[in-house]
């Protein structure tokens, strides 16, 4: 079974073979990185304050980093409810596998997460299970 860390006020879908760990606060899942392995980070825009203060940029870019930081290779998923040209380019930047800019359907999860878990496995090949059932 495939893990997925989800972060902020996002409804990610259950789907087969999946298990979806979701946590509201960033700093709670920046510290479920330490104890379990995650083939994928979802993370949602805005998010709660991660720094004491700073910019929504500012507070992405230091999620961003630190799950890199805790757990390097593990593509991050970032899906933002308006877009902004500068904060786009400033999460792309960062190496993000994919960044979005609306709610999905859940055929369009499936397809995603699919991608980047092929994505993690070729990063992290032993602490892979099996696909995704269609």
């Amino acid at each position: 079974m495939e893990r997925v860390l989800v972060v902020g006020p996002i409804q990610v879908p259950s789907l087969s073979g999946v298990q979806l760990d979701h946590y509201e606060r960033p700093l709670q899942g920046i510290s479920q990185l330490d104890a379990d392995f995650y083939t994928t980070v979802v993370m949602s825009l805005p998010m709660d304050r991660i720094a004491s203060n700073g910019s929504p940029i500012d507070r992405a870019l230091d999620f961003i980093h630190a799950v890199q930081e805790k757990a390097p290779g593990t593509p991050i998923i970032v899906v933002a409810r308006r877009n902004s040209l500068e904060l786009e380019r400033s999460i792309r930047e960062r190496g993000v596998f994919c960044y979005l800019c609306q709610d999905l359907k859940p055929q369009n999860w499936r397809e995603i997460l699919t991608y980047s878990f092929a994505y993690s496995t070729a990063q992290h090949p032993r602490n892979h299970f099996l696909p995704l059932a269609s």
